[in-house]
């Protein structure tokens, strides 16, 4: 059961919500009319929408469901469509300093050491990502 300070939150957080749940109930209505178009059953779009994380991949997947069977294929077009998630993990990083600032430091002071540790890390990782894109380059 939710103590009184959480419903409040709760109340004040929801119009903040109402925008990406009606994007998601746009997009999830779409994606359930194109499986039923494409002759697949509610149970094919239930999982696949739980299961797949990228919602470009599911669009693809219907039609690698109704192709020809090429499961390594349909494998290493899954992986090369999900590598854009590689670059949101660098995000991440910064999410997991913040964290730990933020139980370091507690609520009130964590922010000026999670941004300096953000920093920290990107200045420490410069010199390598700079001799990457120079070996880059000369193979150009």
């Amino acid at each position: 059961m939710l103590h009184e300070q959480q419903k409040k939150a709760l109340k004040a957080a929801f119009p903040h919500t109402v925008p990406n749940l009606t994007g998601f109930l746009f997009l999830g209505f779409a994606y359930g009319i194109y499986m039923h178009s494409a002759g697949l059953s509610v149970v094919y779009t239930f999982f696949m929408a739980s299961l797949i994380y990228g919602g470009s991949l599911e669009l693809l997947a219907v039609g690698f469901l109704l192709g020809p069977f090429a499961p390594l294929e349909t494998l290493f077009l899954a992986i090369m469509i999900q590598l854009r998630h590689l670059f949101y993990g660098i995000a991440m990083l910064g999410l997991g300093v913040s964290i730990l600032s933020l139980v370091i430091f507690k609520a009130e002071h964590f922010i000026l050491p999670a941004m300096l540790g953000i920093l920290g890390i990107f200045l420490l990782a410069k010199p390598k990502l700079e001799q990457q894109f120079e070996v880059a380059e000369e193979s150009l």
